[in-house]
C-alpha cells in the first residue's frame, strides 16, 4: 500500500478537547518523548488522500524528528528502503554507521482503511471522521499492540508519534529480524521442511479485531534456525466495519469454516483452539489498558466505544467457541494447564520471598550476636584506625606501590616495615 502525504488539518466537532496534551508512555517498556503541538496551518481538502504520484515522491524528503525518551535517538529516513512502507532508522549521534542503527517502519497513511471501508464510511465516522488521521493512526497502534498481547513476540512493538517540526502523525514499528512477506515466502519456497508457527493464530486474531486487510503483503514470517514464525504487519485496517456490525451467527459461521481462511491449507486446529482460548480468557482490563495508553486523552469517548465493543466481541466469540465441536473439552484442559502454571509461578514467588526473608533474618542474627563475638573485631578495627592516623592510604589495593602516604604538614613518617610489624602483631 503506497503511503500518501496528507496535510489536511485534523479538525472535528466530535473531538471533546483539542489534542494538545502530552501522550502517556506507551504499552512497551520504552516511553516516547512526544511533542503534541498541533500544526493547523495546512488547509488541504479532507478528500485529498488520493494525491498524485508527485506527492508520493515528495515523501522521500520527510524527516521524523521524534526521540525515544532518555535514549536521544532521532528517527531519520532510511536510505535503502525497499519496503512499500517507508522506513526510518534511529540514531544517537550526528555521525554514525548505518549498520549500527536499528531499522523501523514508518507510516502516516490510512488510505487502505478508507478504501476498504468506503461503503461503511458513515458507520465508522460515528466513531471518528476519516480526516482525523491522528485517531486512525492511534487506532492502528491499538490493533498492533493487541496482536502482540495475544500472540507475543515476534509481533512488532508499535508506537504512535507526532513528528517535529512537521507535526504530522506517524505509526512506528520496530523492524522484525529476518522478516519475509508472505509473497516472498511462497516465491522462495521457504516452507520446505521448516515448520511454520502462528499462521492460523494471526488470521484468527485478525478476525477478532476485524482486520480486513490480510493480503499477502500484510503478513509474513520471521525466519529462525528451526522454524518460521508468522508475523502480522500493517494493522491499519483493524476495527473495520465488521467490528461494529458482526453478529453471533456470522462469528459462529466464520469460526466453523475457519480452515478456509488460512492460506495454502496450512490450518492448524490446535493452534486455532489455543488462540481462541487466549482471546476469550484474556481479561477485558488487559485490552482496556492498551486502549487507554495508546489513544490520546482527547479520545475519551472513542476509548469507551472500543472497550465496550471489544467486551461484547469477547462474549460473542466465547459463545461461538463453545459451540464448536471439541472446544469445550479443550478449554477445560487449557484452563487446568494455566491453573497449574499459575500455581507453579506462585510457588516460585513464595520460595523467593522465603529466601529473602531468611537472608534478612541471617543478617539480623549477625547484628544481635555482634556484642558476643565483637571483642577481637573491635580491637582490629581500633588498630586500623590508629594506622590511618599515620597516613595509611585507604586505596591500598588500587595502587600497592603508593599506598603509604607521608604527611609532610604533620611531619609524621612511618616506615613501611613498621606498618607491617603493626599489622603482623595483630
Amino acid at each position: 500500500m503506497q503511503i500518501k502525504r496528507d496535510h489536511s488539518a485534523l479538525e472535528s466537532d466530535q473531538k471533546e478537547i483539542e489534542c494538545t496534551v502530552k501522550k502517556k508512555p506507551r504499552w512497551d517498556d520504552v516511553a516516547l518523548e512526544i511533542n503534541n503541538t498541533r500544526d493547523d496551518s495546512s488547509n488541504s481538502d479532507s478528500d485529498s488522500d488520493n494525491d498524485s504520484e508527485s506527492d508520493s515522491e515528495e515523501e522521500k524528503d520527510f524527516s521524523v524528528h521524534t526521540y525515544l525518551d532518555k535514549k536521544e535517538k532521532q528517527f531519520i529516513p532510511y536510505e535503502e528502503d525497499d519496503s512499500e512502507l517507508q522506513s526510518v532508522i534511529n540514531r544517537k549521534y550526528l555521525f554514525f554507521n548505518h549498520d549500527d542503527a536499528r531499522k523501523w517502519h514508518c507510516s502516516n497513511s490510512h488510505g487502505g482503511l478508507m478504501l476498504l471501508n468506503a461503503h461503511h464510511r458513515k458507520l465508522l465516522e460515528e466513531t471518528a471522521p476519516f480526516d482525523d488521521k491522528q485517531f486512525w493512526i492511534e487506532s492502528a497502534v491499538v490493533g498492533g499492540r493487541i496482536y502482540r498481547l495475544i500472540l507475543g513476540a515476534p509481533q512488532p512493538n508499535m508506537y504512535a508519534v507526532e513528528g517535529d517540526p512537521t507535526s504530522m502523525n506517524y505509526r512506528l514499528s520496530k523492524d522484525i529480524p529476518n522478516f519475509f512477506e508472505w509473497t516472498r515466502v511462497l516465491q522462495k519456497n521457504m516452507l520446505h521442511r521448516r515448520p511454520i508457527i502462528g499462521l492460523t493464530a494471526i488470521h484468527l486474531v485478525a478476525s477478532f479485531l476485524a482486520d480486513i486487510d490480510m493480503n499477502d503483503e500484510n503478513f509474513g514470517v520471521s525466519k529462525t534456525d528451526k522454524a518460521l514464525h508468522a508475523v502480522k504487519i500493517d494493522p491499519e485496517c483493524c476495527f473495520s466495519y465488521p467490528f461494529y456490525t458482526e453478529k453471533y451467527s456470522n462469528i459462529l459461521n466464520g469460526l466453523t469454516d475457519f480452515e478456509s481462511e488460512v492460506p495454502k491449507n496450512l490450518f492448524n486446529k490446535k493452534e486455532f483452539f489455543e488462540t481462541l482460548a487466549t482471546i476469550i480468557s484474556t481479561p477485558v482490563e488487559s485490552y482496556k489498558e492498551i486502549i487507554d495508553s495508546s489513544f490520546s486523552a482527547c479520545y475519551a469517548r472513542q476509548k469507551k466505544i472500543y472497550v465496550d465493543i471489544l467486551s461484547n466481541r469477547i462474549n460473542l466469540f466465547q459463545q461461538a467457541a463453545f459451540a464448536l465441536d471439541g472446544f469445550e473439552q479443550f478449554y477445560s484442559e487449557y484452563q487446568e494447564k494455566r491453573r497449574l502454571e499459575a500455581a507453579q509461578r506462585e510457588a516460585a514467588r513464595q520460595e523467593q520471598i522465603l529466601r529473602e526473608q531468611e537472608q534478612l533474618r541471617l543478617y539480623q542474627q549477625f547484628e544481635q550476636d555482634y556484642p558476643v563475638y565483637s571483642s577481637n573485631q573491635e580491637s582490629n578495627q581500633q588498630k586500623l584506625e590508629e594506622l590511618s592516623e599515620f597516613g595509611l592510604s585507604g586505596n591500598m589495593t588500587a595502587n600497592p606501590n603508593s599506598f603509604f602516604d607521608y604527611r609532610q604538614d604533620q611531619q609524621v613518617g612511618v616506615a613501611p616495615s613498621q606498618v607491617f610489624s603493626l599489622i603482623a602483631s595483630n
